[in-house]
């Protein structure tokens, strides 16, 4: 199987790289990198080393390149770009993807999939998404410091049939993959989680360990995720009325010192996912007829202060 990964970042880097360190162990595949700048660099020089919470390891594949034209026609294509390059990541990829490939989303946000098959309609497109906190530490470094490291993916329509054997594919090199019935479902589940969390902390500045030491930012991050259960109930999404007090027990699977990928996009002068992260919601609410005040409260304050 070739398997591309696109953008080897936080969690490109650490799926990416565990597919490249297993080799011919995950199947007899061919893994190749998209990437670009000081980091592809160093990738090609000395590969990429992936400083994980369970160990320390180094992945070389078999090729890396930010040029998509040299990319071999791929089977399976990890899209791992943040979600604001998304469209033109998957537009400069299409001489990769045929109607063979299975594109596999693991951005941030819930419409990743959709905004894909628009853009690659004969691509069999799945949705996913990942528990971890990792990022680029140096060029060519990875670091993972939290998140149980899960990754769920799965098809939006249709059998997972067609799908297990990428599920037995991730889990040979040592992924804690599930393939599920309802990924639509658990790509929800984790926004209401990560769209609030990443808006609280951004405003805030707070890590999670000062985060739930903190009665008022707590409050205002379950209102958020109110809003977010509101809109999905209203677009189709079957939460159940305790989504909320769920998602707010995800914070068990993180280090205190934790910060979001957001807050440390805003923390370092990058552009951010603010629009697709936090803006999305008002849309979406706006659309389904459901008032989000709360966000766009948010949203407005955030605008003032970050890059997006």
């Amino acid at each position: 199987m070739n398997i591309v990964i696109a953008g080897v970042g936080g969690i490109g880097g650490y799926y990416g790289g565990r597919l490249a360190a297993a080799g011919s162990g995950a199947g007899g595949s061919q893994v190749e990198f998209f990437c670009r700048g000081a980091h592809l660099e160093v990738i090609r020089e000395k590969g990429l080393e992936v400083r994980a919470a369970d160990g320390t390891f180094t992945a070389r594949p078999a090729f890396a390149t930010d040029r998509a034209d040299e990319l071999s026609p791929c089977d399976l294509l990890l899209v791992c770009v943040k979600t604001y390059d998304l469209a033109e990541t998957i537009r400069s990829l299409r001489p990769a993807i045929s109607p063979a490939t299975i594109v596999l989303p693991l951005a941030n946000g819930v419409n990743n999939a959709q905004r894909i098959r628009d853009i690659v309609p004969d691509a069999d497109v799945l949705n996913g998404l990942v528990y971890i906190s990792s990022f680029i530490e140096a060029p060519g470094v990875i670091r993972q410091i939290g998140g149980s490291r899960a990754l769920v993916f799965g098809p939006e329509n249709g059998g997972t049939e067609r799908c297990a054997a990428i599920e037995t594919l991730l889990r040979g090199a040592g992924i804690n993959a599930t393939l599920s019935s309802n990924v639509r479902l658990d790509v929800w589940s984790k926004f209401i989680f990560l769209s609030a969390l990443a808006a609280v902390t951004t405003l805030t500045g707070k890590n999670f360990g000062d985060l739930q030491k903190d009665a008022e930012s707590m409050a205002l991050l379950k209102e958020l995720m109110e809003e977010i259960r509101r809109v999905g109930n209203a677009l189709g999404v079957s939460f159940p009325a305790d989504a909320a007090d769920s998602a707010l027990g995800k914070f068990a699977g993180f280090p205190p010192e934790t910060k979001t990928s957001m807050q440390l996009d805003a923390e370092r002068g990058k552009r951010t996912e603010l629009s697709e992260l936090v803006g999305s919601v008002v849309e979406m609410g706006a659309r389904a007829g459901v008032a989000t005040p709360r966000y766009a409260e948010v949203f407005a304050r955030l605008r003032e202060k970050v890059r997006s």
